[in-house]
C-alpha cells in the first residue's frame, strides 16, 4: 500500500525534476529531458501486469522512436501536479479524478501501488495550460507511459 509519506516525498521530487522544463535557461534541452523520461525494459514489467507488459512497450514503441518536444510556451512557469497511487485509478476517486479519465478503463493492466502523475504548466494566475500525464515514479528516476488509454485495451464494459 502506498503511503502518504511516499505520496507526499514523490510529489516532491516530480516537481522539483518537471519544473526544470519551465527554466528559461534549460529550453534547449527540453528534448533530451523527455528523452531521459524513456522507460526502461525493467520499467514496463515493474508498471504493468505481465500480460501487458508487451502491449504497453510495442505501443508506446512509436512514441519512442520520435520523442515530442513538450511545446511549453515561455510565459507558462507555473506547474500544477497531482500524484496518485496505481490503486485508486480504477474507482476514480479522490486524486484519481485529477487525471484524465482514461485511466480508470485501463487501471487493470497496472500493478498495484506504483505512484502516477499527471500534471499542467500554465502562466501564473491562469486556469488552464498544457496538460500531460503518465509520469511514473520510481526510486531512483521517473518513467513516461502517456496516455495509456491509448496502447492497452479498455476494460470490458459490465
Amino acid at each position: 500500500m502506498v503511503t502518504d509519506a511516499a505520496l507526499e516525498q514523490a510529489y516532491l521530487r516530480a516537481g522539483r525534476m518537471l519544473s526544470q522544463f519551465t527554466d528559461p535557461g534549460r529550453i534547449a534541452e527540453r528534448l533530451d529531458m523527455v528523452v531521459a523520461l524513456r522507460p526502461s525494459p525493467e520499467d514496463y514489467a515493474a508498471t504493468f501486469q505481465p500480460d501487458s507488459v508487451e502491449v504497453a512497450r510495442a505501443g508506446y514503441s512509436v512514441l519512442w522512436k520520435q520523442p515530442p518536444i513538450w511545446p511549453i510556451a515561455l510565459d507558462q512557469t507555473a506547474l500544477r501536479l497531482v500524484v496518485c497511487a496505481s490503486d485508486e485509478l480504477g474507482p476514480y476517486t479522490g486524486r484519481a479524478q485529477s487525471f484524465p479519465r482514461g485511466y480508470q478503463s485501463i487501471a487493470h493492466h497496472l500493478l498495484p501501488d506504483r505512484i502516477w502523475c499527471a500534471w499542467e504548466f500554465l502562466r501564473p494566475s491562469a486556469q488552464d495550460g498544457i496538460s500531460f500525464d503518465g509520469l511514473v515514479v520510481f526510486d531512483d528516476h521517473f518513467a513516461w507511459f502517456p496516455k495509456p488509454w491509448r496502447v492497452l485495451p479498455s476494460a470490458p464494459k459490465t
